[in-house]
């Protein structure tokens, strides 16, 4: 059994408290609740709305980061590697619903596309994907579907980097010149 070596392997590397079920398990449940529309979730909303007036403020810096390719490579990297550990947590852990194991959803989809379009410096197909990562993001931070709603948990935090980046990054490319959304390109996503 794969799974069953793979957590072998990956116990041995944890640390005690992981391999107890806590930090890095994603079937962990912590009773310290995140409601929805609650103080945190609406901080988390103001601090993600935030950021668009800072990078219209900032929008030579955001030009400058776009043309390093170090930053880009950079953050393509993380969310890369972030789903590609919160995918090996839930296939050790043996995750429930086990539809959650396939990236198949819309933004598990965006959050392995986008990046691996912006490795390749493939920015023509990426703005037919913006519309739908800004509306996917948005609407996951607005209307919160986390599982595990307490920040006892990496999910927690994974859910957020995770969408923050679907709604942001599309933005930033805006903002930074490197295409201008158009409702052509969305009709033409379809």
């Amino acid at each position: 059994n794969i799974s069953g070596k793979l957590r072998q392997l990956l116990v041995i590397a944890m640390p005690q408290e992981a391999q107890m079920g806590g930090f890095f398990d994603p079937n962990h449940r912590v009773e310290e609740i995140f409601p929805m529309y609650g103080t945190g979730h609406l901080i988390v909303l103001l601090i993600g709305l935030a950021f668009i007036p800072l990078m219209v403020w900032q929008k030579e810096r955001m030009i400058r980061w776009r043309n390093n390719r170090t930053v880009m490579v950079g953050i393509s990297v993380a969310i890369l590697a972030g789903e590609i550990q919160e995918y090996t947590m839930m296939i050790v852990n043996k995750y429930q619903p086990a539809y959650e194991l396939l990236p198949f959803h819309l933004c598990g989809m965006l959050a392995f596309a986008l990046p691996i379009l912006t490795l390749f410096k493939r920015y023509d197909v990426l703005k037919y994907l913006a519309t739908w990562a800004v509306a996917a993001g948005l609407i996951s931070l607005v209307n919160l579907g986390i599982t595990h709603n307490c920040p006892g948990n990496l999910t927690f935090y994974h859910y957020f980097w995770k969408h923050y980046y679907l709604f942001l990054f599309p933005i930033f490319l805006f903002i930074a010149g490197e295409y201008e959304f158009d409702y052509r390109y969305h009709l033409k996503s379809m």
